[in-house]
Formats: structure tokens, sequence, C-alpha cells
């Protein structure tokens, strides 16, 4: 596919059994465009012509979209204002320009599969001589736009560990908000593998108006939605996150890793006061909206 068309960046490979569940006699491509995230049908179907004079009579060739996994970092960095010239605003821009750089050359591609912690706080930490460390939490993020007329069950694969530390240990997951049954409401787990849907009350105390509402296995990172129907939620997709149970995180198959919604806390070392804060940092994941209906058995 690379030899013979100009327009693929890269591409991603697999035998279908290494889905789940297992499919055999296909073959899976996903291939990210130079321009754009997701190929249009057309182009498909004239990349699968040009296999065609390549293929083994008995596999068949079949095209999956790229999925995108984002990584969301929450960052607090301590920094000397004695050791720069640049105010704390300043030092704050740096720290996001490295990351959208760390975005552009270790992920965003399939050939760049890894996240890797240390180096993600590493180009943190040399943003500027005056910082002189940092703390950062890492959530993992799937989005997916549900039907909102029709109950149907989704599968939001993170295809990692989550960090499930012992049997009863909640919250390994949690969403968007959504509304169900005329509330503002949430997905949480209840520690022994079962997806909820909780609201809030006026005093902020979880009440759960379903506890089954689905299911989740820590080990593999599958999150299960059954007969899921939401009527309304912001923007064109939700969101599912959860926490890994290592901060290497490592995409699979058709998945693409990105950072989303960095945030970035700058705190004076000298005086323990907050000088700069960034509610999101831009970055490709910020404005990436493409997402998977998971109306099929999980092949990414």
């Amino acid at each position: 596919i690379l030899r013979e068309t100009g327009d693929i960046q890269s591409i991603s490979v697999w035998g279908g059994e290494e889905n789940d569940p297992p499919i055999y006699g296909k073959v899976y491509v996903s291939a990210k465009p130079k321009s754009g995230n997701v190929l249009s049908s057309t182009r498909k179907t004239q990349i699968k012509d040009i296999l065609k004079k390549h293929n083994i009579l008995s596999i068949d060739t079949e095209f999956v979209d790229a999925q995108f996994l984002y990584v969301n970092p929450t960052t607090t960095i301590r920094w000397d204002p004695n050791f720069t010239t640049l105010s704390a605003g300043e030092v704050q821009t740096k720290v996001n320009t490295s990351i959208s750089n760390f975005e552009s050359a270790n992920l965003s591609d399939f050939n760049k599969q890894k996240f890797r912690f240390s180096k993600y706080t590493r180009a943190i930490d040399d943003s500027d001589p005056s910082i002189l460390s940092s703390l950062t939490d890492i959530e993992m993020e799937r989005r997916f736009a549900p039907s909102k007329t029709k109950a149907a069950t989704y599968n939001i694969a993170f295809n990692q560990k989550l960090f499930h530390p012992h049997a009863g240990h909640a919250y390994a997951i949690r969403s968007s908000k959504f509304t169900f049954n005329s509330r503002d409401s949430y997905l949480d787990d209840d520690g022994n593998g079962k997806v909820r849907i909780y609201y809030l009350d006026d005093a902020g105390n979880r009440v759960v108006s379903d506890s089954d509402a689905g299911t989740v296995n820590y080990t593999t990172g599958l999150v299960k939605l059954d007969a899921f129907l939401p009527t309304a939620y912001t923007g064109s997709s939700m969101s599912i996150y959860a926490e890994p149970n290592d901060k290497d995180i490592t995409a699979v198959r058709n998945q693409i890793l990105l950072i989303a919604n960095a945030k970035v806390t700058v705190l004076n070392d000298v005086t323990s006061q907050v000088d700069a804060k960034t509610v999101t940092a831009t970055t490709s994941g910020v404005t990436t909206t493409v997402v998977d209906s998971g109306l099929y058995p999980v092949v990414y």
C-alpha cells in the first residue's frame, strides 16, 4: 500500500485471528492518510482494487478506520522565578509547547504506539531551567457516539490493564455527562466489574439509577455497555475515562495515541502559590473528533 499510493502516511495490518472474537480468513488494514484522519469509502475501494493483484485467493482484505486512544495528563510543575527572566505565564507556554512537540514526535502515528511516561515527564522538566520538578497524573480516554433514539450495546476497548488493586476498589472508569431518565448522569463502576449509571443529588452524593448498565474487564480494559440509551450529551460524542494500571500506555492494531485535555499548573516553589494555570494545552487530541459507534464486536 505504501509503495503504490502517495496519500497514505502510515498503516497498521493484522490478521483477523487477533480480533476479539477471532475472525479467520481476513486481513484487516487501517490507514492514516497524510491529510485528515480517515480514508473515504471511495479511496478504500481503490486501494482494495490495487491489492487484488497481490492477494491470496482465500484471504479477504477489510479496511477499518483508525480509532484514537487519548492520554489525558494533569501536570503540576514547581518553578523558581529567580532562575529565569520569564514570567509564570511564559514558562507555562513553553511547557504547553513541549507537550505539543512530544505528541508530534512520539505519538499520532501507527508507527508510534507507545506513550512513555518517563519521556513525557522529561520533556516537561526540560522545558525551562526554572522548572525544579513536576508531578503528572494520567488518564486514558475513548470517545464514542451512542444513539440517542435506540438502545444498543457498545464495546469500548482500552486494550490494557486498568488500575484495580483489589476487589471492590471502585471507580476505575468514569464518563462525561449525559442525560438519562431526564437527569444529568454519569457512568462509573462498582469495583466488582459492574458498570453503573448514577446522578448527583443536591448534596453532591452519588445516587445509582442503574446498577447493571454493563461490565468492565479490569484485566483487558474492555468496557461494555448494554442497552445503553442516553437521550442527550454535549457535542458530537461521549467520553469514557479509565485509570491505567501502568503509566506506559500502548496502542494496538488500528489505535492511534494522541494527547488530549492536557492541564498544567505552575506552582511557585518560593511562595507555594499558583502562578499560572492551563485548562487545556493545544494538541491534536483536542480537535480530533473521529469516533466509533461500537455497535459491532471489538476488532481494535
